[in-house]
């Protein structure tokens, strides 16, 4: 599993973790603040054992984890097998907060890198299909009581372009996603 860290003092820190490295003493010295986990690779291990560590050492620390990648593949690079659509989404998505309940989500990406990334199958290779994602999993995690108040994040593109991500947040304010 590999998680990026923001320390206490909001420095972003490149920090990668595993179910056993590095050791609890070298991130509980850290005092990591924000996690972004990545579920393709096992993450629900690594936040357990990220929030154990906070809680034992008093502090807190906040998790964000991405959808996309839960929902596209699983663990590893390998590539979910379609039908992709909509009910699949929905589905998905219901399955993935069930999963995580529990273990200290703070935000959720739903979209990571649209721009760039090779989803399976192209199945979100127009504008249309991209924004009708997006809405179906907004609604998916809004519906879901245990979720309401979890922030989410993104679409987080591949690089810093306002041309690239207006479509994207135009597409979602159109929908009120």
């Amino acid at each position: 599993s590999n998680s990026g860290a923001v320390d206490n003092k909001g420095n972003g820190l490149l920090l990668g973790i595993t179910g056993s490295a590095p050791s609890n003493a070298t991130i509980a010295a850290i005092k990591p603040s924000s996690w972004r986990i990545c579920d393709k690779w096992d993450s629900i291990s690594v936040s357990d054992r990220i929030m154990s560590i906070a809680s034992s050492n008093g502090y807190s620390t906040q998790l964000q984890d991405i959808l996309s990648d839960y929902i596209f593949f699983n663990y590893g690079n390998t590539e979910k097998s379609g039908p992709f659509n909509d009910a699949y989404y929905t589905s998905a998505t219901n399955q993935y907060l069930a999963n995580h309940n529990g273990h200290g989500l703070y935000a959720i990406d739903i979209f990571n890198e649209p721009d760039t990334w090779p989803y399976p199958q192209n199945a979100l290779s127009t504008r249309v299909l991209r924004s009708a994602y997006w809405n179906d999993c907004y609604r998916a995690i809004r519906a879901n009581a245990n979720y309401n108040n979890v922030l989410i994040a993104g679409p987080s593109t591949s690089y810093n372009d306002v041309n690239t991500i207006s479509p994207y947040l135009d597409d979602a304010y159109t929908s009120g996603t």
